[in-house]
């Protein structure tokens, strides 16, 4: 645990350094002589760091009152919901149907999405969606016994999560 003292004899180095207190807060002291309060959190798998501010304005007792207020805040944070499945598939649509060579495919492309998957996920959020809602889908139009749509429509929902992965909407382990 960090003291006024030992803050007050750390000395500046060639490279910033850490002192740590506890709970992942620690000081920070760049070369310059800087000395500032810093807390290393993840905020889902994003590493981040929060500063509080400098010592000597901030002292250990008040930056560690910081600490406990900020972690409350953290906890009280609103969930924030994504976009709805039909709402991304819109989305996806400008993107995708461009890039299709002729009308009759967009409107199959389209029509396949908002026929067999939209009526079964359309309102949920994108986050919520598992990989077994979107096999139970293409199992669905399979056992209608049309084959190669179901192929086709589990080849525009793998398009359409691959994209949604790469523009980071959603990761892996949701769908």
């Amino acid at each position: 645990m960090l003291t006024n003292k030992k803050i007050d004899g750390a000395k500046p180095q060639a490279k910033l350094y850490k002192l740590a207190d506890a709970h992942n807060l620690y000081i920070a002291i760049s070369p310059s002589g800087t000395k500032s309060w810093r807390y290393d959190y993840k905020d889902g798998s994003k590493n981040q760091t929060k500063t509080f501010g400098r010592y000597p304005d901030i002292g250990v007792a008040d930056a560690r009152l910081l600490l406990n207020a900020f972690k409350i805040e953290l906890t009280q944070v609103t969930v924030k919901t994504l976009p709805t499945f039909d709402e991304m598939k819109r989305k996806w649509y400008l993107h995708k149907l461009p890039e299709l060579k002729n009308v009759k495919h967009k409107q199959q492309v389209a029509y396949r999405i908002d026929t067999f998957v939209s009526p079964t996920i359309g309102k949920m959020p994108i986050d919520t969606i598992k990989r077994a809602h979107l096999v139970g889908i293409v199992k669905k139009v399979q056992e209608g016994g049309i084959i190669e749509t179901a192929h086709r429509v589990g080849t525009h929902l793998r398009q359409m999560f691959d994209w949604l992965w790469r523009k980071e909407i959603v990761t892996l382990a949701t769908v």
